[in-house]
């Protein structure tokens, strides 16, 4: 694994540094070459938009949004393609789908509504059960869709969505020990390791109806003696 490799690389480095460097060059030169051979062969057509853009359309999910079945990933890079086509082609499906798919992420269970963040992934079609690990490549690119879907709509809610994920971001992805690295964050939010994993992170109903008793009881207490 990558624990294995990098523990490799670093006993090697102490004793042959050159020889890391070298091999490091020589492959930076051969994915140079071969991204240049493939940049001369390869022509941009229009028309491949066009069929990305049916591609989606096939793969979309009506009811809940998303594309395929479960699990289901966000996949913001998906919804940035067809917000650009949207925007270029005049399509108002294309922006359809980037919306339906926007508002079921948020109002399901992939969006921690009360820590902040987007989950990895929801193991269910509905957006309703997450896979409870956060990802900061994923809430990176979800707080550019929502913001570029913002731009396009003006949707306060997806503004709220970008404030509150970026909040979570610098809340909850940072601590004290790498605040002091600029710009430095923690790529994973893990859920404890529970058996079955996630556990610990599911409220049952009678946790829940005591938290909100416990909220409520003080706040109709001073009412009763106002």
């Amino acid at each position: 694994g990558l624990m294995e490799l990098l523990t490799k690389v670093s006993e090697v480095w102490k004793v042959d540094s050159e020889r890391l460097i070298t091999s490091a060059e020589d492959i930076v030169n051969i994915i140079k070459d071969h991204e240049q051979e493939k940049i001369e062969e390869t022509k941009l057509d229009r028309t491949l938009f066009g069929k990305a853009y049916m591609h989606y359309q096939s793969q979309f999910d009506q009811r809940y949004g998303g594309f395929g079945n479960a699990p289901k990933f966000p996949s913001p890079h998906n919804l940035m393609f067809l917000l650009r086509y949207a925007v270029t082609y005049h399509s108002d499906s294309a922006l359809s789908m980037v919306e339906k798919t926007l508002k079921c992420m948020y109002q399901g269970g992939l969006y921690d509504h009360i820590g902040g963040g987007f989950c990895r992934y929801s193991t269910d079609e509905k957006w309703l059960v997450p896979h409870f690990e956060k990802m900061l490549y994923d809430n990176a690119m979800l707080v550019l869709v929502y913001c570029e879907a913002y731009q396009v709509t003006k949707n306060p809610m997806y503004e709220l969505v970008v404030r509150e994920t970026l909040q979570y971001i610098m809340d909850e992805m940072t601590d004290e020990s790498i605040r002091k690295v600029k710009r430095a964050y923690q790529t994973v939010k893990e859920s404890p390791r529970t058996n079955p994993r996630g556990f610990s992170c599911i409220l049952s109903v009678h946790f829940l109806l005591f938290a909100i008793a416990f909220a409520i009881i003080p706040f109709a207490f001073s009412i009763a003696t106002s």
